[in-house]
């Protein structure tokens, strides 16, 4: 009889290496995801939107 073949080895360690790869990859995917979608919504970001728009809080007009 022969011995364990080197190819068994080599399928449990690609299994070993490959589970936490595709868990830290679904883990940024999700990270990315949030990012992405998720909007701020609060009284912080009054002055940030009226900025964006254009609008000054005295009513003068940008240059």
């Amino acid at each position: 009889m022969r011995g364990p073949s080197p190819y068994d080895d080599r399928v449990c360690l690609r299994t070993v290496l490959a589970v936490p790869l595709v868990l830290l990859t679904l883990a940024a995917a999700s990270f990315c995801y949030l990012a992405v979608t998720i909007r701020p919504s609060g009284p912080w970001e009054d002055d940030a939107r009226a900025g964006f728009h254009g609008r000054r809080r005295s009513g003068r007009s940008m240059p």
